[in-house]
């Protein structure tokens, strides 16, 4: 039996599998603290931002997206704002007072009123940490951070009930990264109050890697 190719099959079939998408994978595991954080309120430390940046640069440029704040009983919502880079935000005023979005950084500067039921649209086409207030109402503060990559994710510390005792108050969260190409990655935190922590991590075809993090003040 002649188990031969011909040269024509053989290179399409090669080809045909360097041309085939590997399956996506992503991280998931917990995150906490024995750190004190504040969960409520509009000045609240629960929020924690997880993202993945690549070892290698990708092929193509991650697409920016849009997002929504909405100005509702003095407060931003969400309190924390993770994006990718050159998205764009709509800040909505859904309280019967008037308000205002202020941004100072020189890339994206800002100061508007919006008027009950006003929508006013913003752009944060650098990376970094933005605070942003309402001068109308100085209490009122939110944080974007912009991203240069669409893998992450932001997730709320609560006190864990079956970790906390009466002398130490543990507080800790799940998250999950999905949707990742397969490669090598760092995985970082961000927290307003807690250091930011960081692993490498390689991220396999159609499987989700563990990782459990303990941030510290």
């Amino acid at each position: 039996m002649n188990l031969m190719l011909p040269v024509g099959l053989l290179l399409a079939a090669v080809f045909a599998v360097s041309d085939r998408s590997l399956p996506a994978g992503g991280v998931e595991g917990t995150v906490r603290t024995e750190v004190k954080v504040t969960t409520k309120g509009a000045t609240s430390q629960r929020d924690v931002v997880l993202y993945l940046e690549p070892k290698q640069k990708p092929a193509e440029a991650p697409k920016p997206g849009k997002a929504r704040v909405v100005q509702k009983k003095l407060s931003f919502e969400p309190h924390v704002l993770p994006l990718l880079r050159g998205s764009e935000v709509e800040f909505a005023n859904e309280d019967q007072v008037k308000h205002n979005v202020f941004v100072e950084a020189e890339c994206c500067k800002l100061d508007v009123d919006a008027d009950k039921g006003e929508n006013k649209t913003h752009v944060f086409p650098q990376a970094g940490e933005f605070p942003i207030v309402c001068r109308l109402h100085p209490e009122m503060t939110m944080y974007v951070l912009a991203l240069e990559t669409p893998h992450f994710v932001r997730v709320e510390l609560q006190k864990d009930k079956e970790l906390s005792t009466d002398a130490k108050a543990v507080f800790s969260a799940t998250f999950k990264i999905e949707d990742v190409p397969p490669g090598a990655y760092t995985l970082r935190t961000w927290n307003k109050k807690l250091k930011a922590l960081e692993r490498e991590i390689v991220v396999a075809e159609g499987g989700l890697q563990k990782v459990d993090l303990v941030l510290e003040k």
